[in-house]
């Protein structure tokens, strides 16, 4: 019996097939006039989905990695290495398109109306990382607005767990609610191909 090996396109074929689908949805959108609003609902109705979707999927995930650590030293080691990266990765980012936006103007040839200098408001680090990093109500914390202190909420309960659920009761239904909206996210991934085809269109 012959074995066949996966063409090495086959392990990015979902990848490709979303892509497809978006410009597929654009174009359809483009030459498709007004019998596209028809797609609208279902575009937006995937998209508020996976958004519904993400926010728990993201703080049981973030929590349930952090009682994964054997030991606090190895959970610093790898946070400290994470953050760094995150904070080289967003700086080069950043940099980058700074240098693109001052070399490439996006608005130099349009026919803008001459208006007075305007001065930017100064920005205070120091005062926007409160909002930046938590929220004042509990419920605000469960948005997409608000992934950050998200995070940093579920690495605190993830710490908390791993300090005093020591029979491990509260540990486990975590780890099940991780694979549980990792499932909802599968399936939801699933009809991706139609949603994103329907929202570009």
């Amino acid at each position: 019996m012959i074995n066949m090996k996966p063409s090495p396109l086959y392990a990015y074929h979902f990848s490709l097939l979303l892509i497809f689908s978006i410009v597929t949805g654009g174009l359809v959108g483009y030459w498709g006039g007004e019998a596209v609003i028809y797609l609208k609902p279902l575009g937006d109705l995937f998209l508020n989905l996976i958004l519904t979707a993400i926010i728990p999927l993201v703080f049981f995930c973030v929590a349930s990695s952090v009682t994964k650590f054997k030991t606090p030293a190895l959970f610093k080691k790898t946070f400290l290495k994470a953050l760094g990266l995150f904070i080289v990765l967003g700086s080069a980012a950043s940099l980058f398109m700074l240098l693109l936006v001052l070399y490439f103007v996006p608005t130099a040839d349009l026919p803008f109306p001459q208006a007075g200098k305007v001065s930017p408001a100064p920005l205070n680090l120091i005062n926007a990382l409160p909002s930046l990093l938590s929220v004042s109500h509990f419920g605000q914390l469960f948005s997409n607005e608000h992934l950050l202190a998200l995070i940093l909420f579920a690495i605190l309960t993830g710490i908390a767990l791993q300090q005093t659920d020591h029979e491990g009761t509260f540990i486990r239904l975590f780890h099940q609610a991780e694979a549980v909206f990792l499932q909802l996210f599968t399936l939801l991934m699933k009809g991706a191909p139609l949603g994103f085809f329907a929202y570009f269109a």
